[in-house]
């Protein structure tokens, strides 16, 4: 009977993380990452947008759009940079754009020699 519950347990939480993951991408919005370059021998640049949170307006929908743009474009340098480059630390925002469904943000990264710490795709 133990092995019951137990068995049943795992088969739920499996089925809730699965159900969580197929929501995520179904609310992911596409084409999240618009530009990254790299600017000079120190400094890359990711422009990406954000979306604000479902059921929000005004300045909450607005100011949760930024958040979102500025994780999408840490994470996005995440995968850009080797562990050497702290995208966070070394990371600065340096603009956003207002537009009426999301955000779009300009995030640059300064390191020196940052060409040298881009992983190979």
């Amino acid at each position: 009977m133990k092995q019951y519950i137990s068995i049943l347990f795992f088969i739920s939480f499996a089925f809730i993380l699965l159900s969580c993951s197929q929501q995520i991408s179904i609310q992911g919005k596409p084409d999240v990452l618009i530009k990254k370059y790299l600017k000079d021998d120190s400094t890359y640049v990711i422009m990406c947008k954000g979306y604000p949170k479902p059921d929000t307006t005004g300045i909450q929908a607005t100011e949760t759009a930024k958040e979102a743009a500025l994780l999408n474009a840490q994470y996005i340098a995440r995968g850009i940079f080797s562990e050497e480059v702290d995208v966070i630390k070394d990371g600065i925002v340096d603009g956003f754009s207002i537009n009426p469904d999301y955000v779009v943000i300009t995030y640059s990264i300064r390191h020196p020699n940052i060409k040298r710490y881009i992983r190979d795709e």
